[in-house]
């Protein structure tokens, strides 16, 4: 059976909110959790954001088969916007808000059922750089192409391949400084990529 996803697509440009109520079903948990995993506080508002910045651009949607490309590409504007002002409001205050500060950072129980690995994996996510994060959650738990990858950081796909290897390589060494138990050590090495891709099963409360 072909996916039907292009032709809601295509449906919603023209002006069919059900098709558009089927886009927002298929993509909501993904666009939360690219959220939730960095900005728990903020990740519905900044959800709800990225359908609203959706549905004002539909119409320059060219290719109704890259839909998550630009899905994904409106969310890392969104969270752009949202670090651009959270640095302005910091900016204009003498005593920084903590608890602001620290909503960045990932709660393990934002998620259910996460195994000791997942968490390694994701603390070892949270020590990459903020373009890095975004490079390996596409591409681990969104699967897309470096293509399409390319489309959301607007990057030449040569840039992806080659940041990917980098990305990779990074994401392991650092999990591999977090782990000082050797039991939970030999069970994230031993199958650190299936690990990684397992975080993609997780839902966000």
């Amino acid at each position: 059976m072909s996916d039907p996803e292009p032709a809601w697509v295509q449906a919603w440009i023209a002006g069919d909110a059900a098709a558009g109520d089927a886009l927002v079903t298929r993509y909501y948990q993904r666009v939360l959790r690219f959220f939730a995993l960095r900005l728990p506080n903020a990740a519905e508002d900044l959800t709800q954001r990225t359908f609203l910045a959706c549905a004002e651009a539909r119409g320059s949607i060219r290719d109704p088969q890259a839909f998550a490309s630009f899905v994904f590409g409106v969310a890392r504007r969104q969270m752009l916007r949202y670090q651009r002002e959270r640095e302005y409001a910091e900016r204009r205050t003498r005593f920084p808000d903590f608890a602001e500060v620290d909503q960045a950072s990932p709660s393990p129980s934002q998620v259910i059922v996460m195994h000791e690995e997942q968490q390694l994996v994701l603390r070892a996510l949270q020590e990459l750089p903020l373009d890095v994060q975004w490079l390996l959650e596409l591409y681990y738990w969104e699967r897309m192409s470096t293509a399409a990858i390319a489309t959301v950081l607007e990057v030449p796909p040569s840039t992806v391949t080659s940041r990917l290897m980098r990305a990779r390589r990074r994401l392991r060494e650092v999990a591999e400084q977090l782990v000082t138990l050797e039991p939970r050590r030999r069970s994230l090495l031993q199958d650190f990529e299936a690990w990684v891709e397992s975080v993609r099963e997780l839902r966000v409360e």
